[in-house]
């Protein structure tokens, strides 16, 4: 018994820039360091953290972000080396579910990259890059 797939493969994934995302529906980007001001609608979703610059990263050698039950989210540059995937276009994708959805989510996304404290540890490397607040916030 032989069991056939039924896909079409159109070749490699298209990099998921600022236009092929808007293509798939997000919309609303907004650089980090300009969320509070900004309009981010309530209710569950998917967000995505874009880098503005596509030259190769830098990193703090300490991370600003907030401690989290006392731990630091600092590592080596080392070890952000090794986790960065070369001419990505997306550095980090997170959901929510809540009953406050996507504005509270990366309200609290953003403070913990301002040193607060904030239930979200997750993506904790994105805020070691020297131009963390010049990237693009973006739900759907």
């Amino acid at each position: 018994m032989s069991v056939r797939r039924s896909y079409t493969r159109t070749g490699p994934t298209p990099e998921l820039t600022q236009k092929t995302l808007t293509g798939r529906g997000f919309g609303g980007f907004v650089p980090f360091r300009e969320l509070p001001d900004s309009k981010v609608r309530t209710g569950h979703g998917i967000y995505v953290s874009i880098p503005t610059d596509t030259s190769p990263p830098s990193f703090l050698s300490t991370s600003p972000a907030g401690h989290l039950s006392g731990r630091d989210p600092s590592v080596t540059a080392d070890k952000l080396s090794k986790a960065c995937v070369k001419r990505a276009t997306v550095v980090y994708i997170g959901k929510t579910t809540g009953q406050d959805g996507l504005n509270r989510r990366l309200a609290d996304y953003r403070r913990r990259g301002a040193g607060f404290l904030a239930g979200h540890w997750g993506g904790r490397y994105l805020w070691q890059l020297a131009d963390s607040d010049a990237l693009l916030g973006v739900p759907v």
